[in-house]
């Protein structure tokens, strides 16, 4: 898989990737893949299967097989870009790290994942290049999806497939203004009960939470990118109502406001938190 390394040891492989859409060779033979959207793009197979992996999700897989995912930019505000290639952080965990997945799932970002994906996309944009400093917020990252509370016991195959219609739905609407549960059940042909539950089970979390996580992804993703903007415009283009809305948002999940949250100083500081799991837990 060609990547933009950012590090490779035995333990992990770590990079930005893009993708075209043509098939993918696999990073490594054993362990586990973790693939990450970046920039707001939502990725897709382009084999006809269902596996949409939306902004602040992660798709947990094995490494073995080749991935073909064509990228479209997700919706913000006053419209849509064209499609474009997939963008993705890819980690690759040794297969001495943790158990591989026995089958690929979709799973929403923790606000500990969110932070440490941030970190680590604001450590590529600014160029330092600490090979322990990224290891280490790579698998501040790792784990922070990899031990996330387990989802409950999947429910029947007809309702896991409309959870997974109902994503590529979500997916396809502008970020400031998602279908309605109701809407979304009927498209899947569902109750809203059911589909909710089913959601929750797919993603880990309820649908309204998974959707307020994913305009923070988009806003601390273009806040990577270009750290001076104006947290009003970040908050506008990632479809929070207000500025006051977005501050309450990332008060809520990490206990401090945004300027505070994102940091404007040396690129050291990106280390200044302590990990949500050492290392030595991998």
């Amino acid at each position: 898989m060609p990547l933009t390394s950012w590090i490779t040891t035995e333990a992990l492989t770590a990079g930005a990737w893009r993708c075209d859409g043509r098939h993918a060779e696999p990073a490594a033979e054993a362990g586990t893949l973790l693939l990450l959207p970046r920039g707001g793009t939502v990725v897709r197979r382009t084999d006809g299967r269902r596996a949409t992996v939306l902004p602040a999700t992660a798709l947990v897989t094995r490494p073995g097989e080749p991935l073909a995912l064509a990228g479209a930019e997700s919706g913000t505000g006053a419209g849509r870009s064209a499609p474009g290639p997939a963008r993705a952080t890819i980690v690759v965990l040794g297969a001495a790290g943790v158990p591989a997945p026995r089958a690929s799932r979709v799973r929403a970002l923790s606000p500990a994942a969110l932070l440490a994906h941030y970190r680590l996309q604001r450590a590529e944009h600014a160029g330092w290049c600490d090979a322990l400093a990224r290891e280490e917020l790579t698998l501040e990252l790792a784990a922070a999806i990899v031990h996330d509370a387990p989802a409950p016991p999947p429910g029947s195959t007809a309702l896991r497939l409309a959870a997974l219609d109902a994503l590529a739905a979500v997916a396809d609407a502008p970020d400031g203004a998602p279908p309605s549960l109701g809407a979304l059940a009927r498209t899947t042909g569902t109750t809203p009960w059911a589909l909710s539950r089913a959601l929750r089970r797919l993603l880990g979390v309820p649908l309204r939470e998974y959707l307020l996580r994913r305009r923070l992804a988009v806003a601390l993703d273009r806040l990577a990118a270009d750290p001076a903007r104006s947290l009003s415009a970040v908050a506008h283009d990632a479809g929070f109502a207000s500025h006051a809305h977005f501050t309450d948002a990332v008060r809520a999940r990490w206990g401090m406001p945004p300027r505070a949250l994102i940091g404007r100083g040396a690129a050291s500081a990106l280390l200044a938190a302590p990990p949500t799991r050492s290392a030595q837990s991998l």
